[in-house]
C-alpha cells in the first residue's frame, strides 16, 4: 500500500458513547495520521498537535504522539481544568465513579501503552510501565472506587506524580 499522510481537524465537535454519561460536548482537534515509510502499523504515527476539550469548569489541552500501532508508544502532555465526573466517565470508566469535584492537571505521559484489560500482550516480553509525571489537584472531590469499596468525599488535595511515587 502507498504511504498515506492524513491531516485532520475538528472544531466544536461532540462525541457520544453508548453510555450516556460518557460524552464530550465541545472538542477542537488538529492532528496528523501517517502510516510511515514502511506503510504498515509498525511505522504508523498519530500526532495530535492541538486537542482541546471544553467543560463547564474549564478546558483540557492534550498534545501527544502515538507511534507503532503494533506496540503503541505514547509521548504526551495533559494540562488544564475539568469537572471530575466528566474526566471519570472518559478515563477508565467503571474503575471509578465521580459525583462532583474539579481536577487541575499538568501531567506528562511517556512509554508503552499497556494492553487492554483481559487481553494479553501479544508482542510478549517484559512490559515497561507507562511513565506518569506531573501534578494533579482535586478540589471538593467526591468519588467511589467500586473495586476497593472506597467512598471518598470532600477531598481537596494536590498530588505530585513521579511514576509509582505519588506525594
Amino acid at each position: 500500500s502507498p504511504r498515506n499522510v492524513l491531516t485532520f481537524g475538528l472544531r466544536g465537535a461532540s462525541l457520544q458513547w453508548p453510555d450516556p454519561a460518557r460524552r464530550i460536548n465541545r472538542w477542537d482537534l488538529r492532528g496528523t495520521y501517517d502510516n510511515g515509510p514502511a506503510h504498515n502499523i509498525r511505522s504508523t504515527v498519530l500526532t495530535l498537535r492541538h486537542c482541546r476539550i471544553y467543560s463547564s469548569v474549564g478546558q483540557l489541552d492534550v498534545a501527544l504522539t502515538l507511534r507503532d500501532f503494533k506496540r503503541p508508544f505514547l509521548d504526551g502532555r495533559l494540562r488544564g481544568r475539568t469537572a471530575l465526573p466528566q474526566l471519570a466517565a472518559v478515563v477508565s470508566p467503571g474503575r471509578w465513579q465521580a459525583r462532583h469535584g474539579i481536577a487541575d492537571l499538568d501531567v506528562r505521559l511517556r512509554g508503552l501503552l499497556p494492553p487492554p484489560p483481559g487481553r494479553p500482550d501479544l508482542v510478549g516480553g517484559p512490559q515497561k510501565s507507562l511513565s506518569l509525571r506531573g501534578n494533579l489537584t482535586l478540589r471538593d472531590a467526591s468519588f467511589v472506587l467500586p473495586v476497593r469499596g472506597a467512598d471518598i468525599s470532600g477531598l481537596n488535595v494536590q498530588v505530585g506524580l513521579q511514576d509509582s511515587l505519588w506525594q
